[in-house]
């Protein structure tokens, strides 16, 4: 279970907190992805029997 931070936005000052959602959004991405790969990485490796699958 993953859990992210997203900013509360406050419509006093919409410029600057957009801009935290959107750097916010990109990092939540950027994880999302490197989760994906590592999945993906070690389910390969145990299809070549490099490692031993997790019971």
């Amino acid at each position: 279970m993953s859990t992210y931070f997203v900013p509360q936005l406050d419509y006093r000052d919409d410029e600057e907190n957009l801009s935290l959602v959107v750097i916010e959004s990109v990092e939540t991405e950027a994880w999302r992805f490197y989760a994906n790969w590592a999945a993906l990485r070690v389910e390969s490796l145990q299809n070549q029997r490099i490692i031993s699958p997790i019971k």
